[in-house]
């Protein structure tokens, strides 16, 4: 159990810290080798993810975690790799959607003042029209 807490708050940092790719590699290599695995079973690791489809730094990820606790730590790994940009995503979209939602609002309370400017105007103009 506390290698899986250990495996999450290591693939979290280093997630944080870079944006995937060679830079996460360098990163985990100085936090999991001697560590959790060998230097041996690292590089084996990076040749791995580097021939098969798909994402290197998960690719990774999900083997460390799978060599220090078997499926749970390949999980655990998985999930705390993804964890960050997926936060980070989501409170992006969430700040651009109450911006637009405040951008309607600025517009419709605009819609309503010109027309209460409009309907204003009419009724000053034909109380002048009355008084000729």
């Amino acid at each position: 159990m506390e290698h899986l807490l250990e495996l999450f708050l290591i693939f979290l940092k280093v997630n944080l810290l870079s944006t995937s790719g060679p830079a996460s590699v360098g990163l985990l290599y100085h936090e999991v080798v001697g560590k959790f695995v060998t230097e041996g079973q690292f590089v084996q690791a990076v040749g791995f993810s580097a021939v098969l489809p798909g994402s290197d730094a998960l690719q990774l990820a999900m083997y460390v975690g799978y060599a220090v606790a078997g499926i749970p730590g390949g999980v655990v790994a998985l999930i705390a790799s993804i964890l960050p940009p997926t936060i980070i995503i989501l409170g992006v979209t969430l700040i651009l959607h109450r911006i637009r939602r405040e951008e309607r609002a600025v517009r419709q309370a605009g819609k309503a003042g010109q027309l209460g400017s409009s309907v204003w105007w009419r009724c000053s103009l034909r109380k002048r029209q009355n008084a000729l």
